[in-house]
């Protein structure tokens, strides 16, 4: 991949957007990894859960306190609070928007990341830790583990998240076509009677890797009144109701998704920007190019070669090679 910034005080905006997930790279799970599970970023998807695995590590917690590290930035810069972030990306992948129904390409998790946090996330070691969740603990021999909630953490339409909201949301996961598969070694998933903030899931096997799974799709954490209402109502399945940096405003399918900061986001200081707006474009179209080029968007995956190198070639520009497409992102 590449990473294409201008250096400036919005290159900062951007870049703890990114941090947040806006550029946000799909991957799975390790099935051999430790069950080490605190804040970091980066988007899932589903994958196959492993049949047993084994590891060293017992309970996992959050770090003290609710905020998440601060992206890591040059010397002398620091972010600018305000002002907005436009993107465009290169396909719209979803409609509805309910995590267990999302058939997600890298884009869709791009957008919604920003709606729904996810229990846990990879940190600099690329180890699963506790992100809306506050721990993630296992019994001595991985067959059952508990979830904890982070404790005043509201979704945006004032749902509280608790343990019940965590077992909501898991069973429509393990029972979904889309992310069933992801958490296929869970036997049971109960809200514990002695602790409501607590979800217990027992496993039909030892899955010590089984944090890693709570960083993806299957763990999109939703509110369940939205939930419950848009079983009902098809309308609602496009507009999300997350814990998330950002509000849903509107969505416009093959078009365009807008949404507005929340100001009550448990993760301190976060998110920089007061509004994000997303727009789709032919990934290999002029379009999509010369919109970055010409200043029409702040952020833009590019896939025509055209148009990167153009974009490589701008004053002030930093750039990391990949191999089949160049994320950009300007500071005019």
């Amino acid at each position: 991949m590449v990473h294409i910034r201008q250096r400036s005080s919005r290159r900062l905006i951007a870049a703890a957007l990114v941090s947040l997930g806006l550029v946000a790279v799909a991957c799975g799970s390790d099935d051999n990894k430790s069950s080490t599970v605190t804040s970091g970023t980066t988007a899932g998807t589903t994958a196959a859960a492993p049949e047993t695995t084994a590891a060293s590590s017992a309970t996992t917690a959050a770090p003290s306190g609710t905020e998440a590290a601060a992206p890591t930035t040059e010397a002398a810069l620091q972010p600018v609070p305000g002002g907005s972030l436009v993107m465009g990306i290169e396909a719209d992948t979803s409609s509805p928007w309910r995590p267990s129904e999302m058939l997600c390409a890298i884009s869709c998790h791009q957008v919604i990341r920003n709606i729904f946090d996810t229990l846990t996330m990879p940190n600099d070691k690329g180890e699963a830790v506790p992100y809306l969740a506050e721990s993630v603990t296992p019994n001595a021999d991985f067959t059952e583990w508990r979830i904890k909630a982070r404790a005043g953490v509201t979704f945006h339409d004032g749902t509280p998240f608790d343990g019940a909201a965590i077992a909501e949301n898991l069973t429509r996961a393990k029972t979904g076509a889309l992310t069933g598969n992801v958490l296929r070694p869970v036997d049971t998933i109960t809200v514990d009677p002695a602790d409501p903030m607590t979800v217990i899931l027992t496993m039909n096997t030892p899955w010590a890797a089984f944090p890693y799974s709570l960083m993806g799709q299957a763990a999109y954490m939703a509110s369940p009144t939205w939930l419950a209402a848009s079983d009902n109502d098809e309308a609602l399945k496009s507009q999300p109701v997350g814990t998330g940096p950002f509000i849903y405003e509107s969505y416009v399918p093959n078009e365009s998704f807008k949404m507005k900061k929340n100001p009550n986001y448990w993760n301190k200081g976060l998110p920089y920007v007061d509004k994000l707006e997303i727009y789709n474009l032919p990934p290999f179209s002029p379009e999509l190019g010369s919109s970055f080029l010409s200043g029409k968007v702040d952020y833009a995956r590019l896939l025509d070669p055209v148009s990167w190198r153009k974009a490589k070639e701008m004053q002030g520009v930093t750039v990391e090679d990949g191999r089949y497409f160049v994320d950009c992102v300007r500071a005019d």
